[in-house]
């Protein structure tokens, strides 16, 4: 995918989400794409479809303006302080917690350095660290006999 500042990285996703963007990608070129985008695959992963240019990059703007409408729509069920930017953090929380290894996690983000990540998600795994050095004596083989 192409990323901030345009530059390209890869990213794996379930099969769920793949046939989610296959069925958008269809969408898309019955909306006309195909004929309005020299090269589709290569092209953003979202784009303007009912503000600003046609089938340009989704800009920031837009999707903040679609939150403001579901949270709208939603009342005091969803946070005042809810963003976009909340899907990116609940992402990488759970890559965490579920044992992803920072370096992974760092990958997955963009994140450049991996300080950045343990900067911002140090925190997730702190529990983790703790729980793992409280269990050490069983990985150390404690009450094991030889001979």
């Amino acid at each position: 995918m192409r990323a901030k500042y345009g530059r390209f990285r890869r990213v794996y996703v379930s099969d769920d989400l793949e046939r989610l963007y296959s069925e958008y990608l269809w969408w898309l070129i019955d909306a006309g794409a195909a004929e309005a985008v020299v090269d589709l695959e290569g092209h953003w992963v979202f784009v303007n479809v009912s503000r600003g240019e046609r089938f340009a990059a989704l800009r920031p703007e837009s999707v903040y303006a679609k939150v403001r409408a579901v949270k709208a729509h939603l009342g005091g069920t969803v946070p005042a302080e809810w963003t976009p930017h909340w899907f990116r953090h609940s992402h990488a929380t759970a890559l965490l917690l579920a044992g992803t290894p920072a370096h992974v996690v760092m990958r997955r983000l963009g994140h450049a350095d991996i300080q950045t990540t343990i900067g911002l998600y140090g925190w997730v795994t702190e529990d983790a660290e703790l729980a793992a050095l409280a269990g050490w004596s069983s990985l150390c083989g404690r009450g094991r006999r030889d001979g």
